[in-house]
Parts: C-alpha cells; structure tokens; sequence
C-alpha cells in the first residue's frame, strides 16, 4: 500500500476545501488539505487557497467521487 499523496482538487479558501474533503470521507477516502503556496496573504490571513490530497491509491475513485457532486476543484486531477 503506498503512502504517497496526491492533490486531487484546489480549493478557493477553507470553506470549499472542508465541502470537498467532506464528499472524499463520505466516499470513504482519506483526505487531507494544505495551504497552498500563496505567498504572505495567503500565509497569513483568513483566506487563500489549499491543496486537498489524497492517497496515491485512492485517486480515481476520489476523481469519480468529486465528479458526481459537481463541487469545484480538480476532479481531473490535472493539478497534481
């Protein structure tokens, strides 16, 4: 089983980044989310964008599950 993450999905601020890693749990999928790199706005105020990962084995069914809901995001996984 490999350990190594994969960003499925982008999300424009925290709020959008919890929807999305809620659909991954209720899919049964791992996940987490970072800040992305942003520079000192994101770094330091409220906003700016994070990263959702997931497990490198978990990634088409995260994709299949993102896709169904039609939440914002990567679902193509193109960002990873």
């Amino acid at each position: 089983m490999s350990t190594e993450r994969r960003i499925i999905a982008t999300a424009e601020n925290e709020f959008e980044a919890e929807m999305l890693c809620g659909v991954l749990t209720e899919a049964g999928i791992e996940s987490s989310m970072e800040l992305a790199n942003t520079g000192v706005a994101g770094r330091f105020g409220g906003g700016g964008t994070r990263d959702i990962y997931v497990r490198e084995e978990d990634l088409e069914r995260a994709r299949e599950a993102l896709s169904q809901t039609g939440e914002p995001g990567d679902p193509d996984g193109q960002a990873g």
